[in-house]
């Protein structure tokens, strides 16, 4: 028995639809009439408390990236995207095993909703994730929320001698970036020298400009969490009479949420 969560959007309302599958059953549908709030759906805490968040202090920089990128609108779609066929290839995976050599219980397949299952998206990983976790899970295992740099990826060409034959193997270098050849036989240190003169000038060329380090600033990521999930909330900026800006539990801002996304974005590079 399995089952999964969509969301239905009804009249502005957003309610949650439970689709259950069982062996042997045609699929049935149940609606919960029950509005579900978007705090609720995806597991934020209290804006208005900051210590709702837990203790953000012992935070390492992988736990706030994954803070920011469950908060993602893209991310979010991508994982109800490909949670169901993913979960559905494991159980798949699971029925092709015979009874004397199975590796895996189905009651030991994680769900969708469970912490730690990732949900496999096709193609080069997009927010640096291996899988995607549930977004509306906060406390995922350490392993699956292990960010990859997007930049130093290495390569190791294959010679003649290799198993698989051949002189070289395929980079996968996008637009915008550079794959550079070393030598492993040769001195490292030569071979760098110069390299950073000619990065440089590369962005000079492709942007009109060397591109500075980002500065990143821990001490404030937890403001840019609450402002996040108030917005989502509800809430929005206001002033009042003397000037002063304030806060305010009315519509949501799309601009003002949009901006205030893309500086957390930049804030921790993602």
């Amino acid at each position: 028995m399995a089952f999964f969560v969509s969301r239905v959007l009804h009249y502005g309302t957003l309610y949650l639809q439970w689709v259950t599958v069982g062996a042997g059953s045609s699929m049935q549908h149940e609606r919960d009439i029950q509005p579900v709030s978007p705090a609720k759906e995806w597991g934020l805490p209290d804006w208005l408390d900051g210590g709702s968040y837990g203790y953000t202090e012992s935070w390492n920089e992988n736990r706030w990236r994954w803070e920011f990128t469950r908060r993602r609108e893209d991310y979010r779609a991508d994982f109800d995207r490909y949670a169901e066929p993913t979960y559905v290839r494991a159980i798949e995976l699971y029925k092709t095993f015979k009874p004397d050599g199975r590796l895996v219980a189905p009651d030991q397949i994680l769900k969708p909703t469970d912490p730690g299952f990732t949900a496999t998206m096709p193609g080069p990983m997009k927010y640096g994730l291996a899988g995607l976790p549930n977004p509306r899970i906060s406390e995922q295992p350490f392993y699956v929320r292990m960010f990859q740099p997007t930049y130093g990826a290495a390569t190791l060409g294959e010679g003649p001698e290799f198993l698989a034959g051949g002189e070289g193997v395929s980079v996968d270098a996008p637009d915008g970036t550079v794959a550079i050849v070393f030598d492993l036989a040769q001195p490292i240190k030569p071979q760098l020298q110069g390299l950073q003169s000619r990065l440089e000038l590369e962005q000079e060329l492709r942007h009109g400009k060397v591109v500075p380090g980002r500065r990143k600033h821990p001490r404030t990521w937890l403001r840019y969490l609450r402002v996040l999930d108030g917005r989502e909330c509800g809430a929005t900026l206001r002033r009042d009479r003397r000037g002063r800006r304030g806060r305010d539990r009315g519509h949501r801002s799309d601009a003002a949420s949009r901006q205030g996304r893309l500086g957390c974005r930049a804030c921790l590079n993602v």
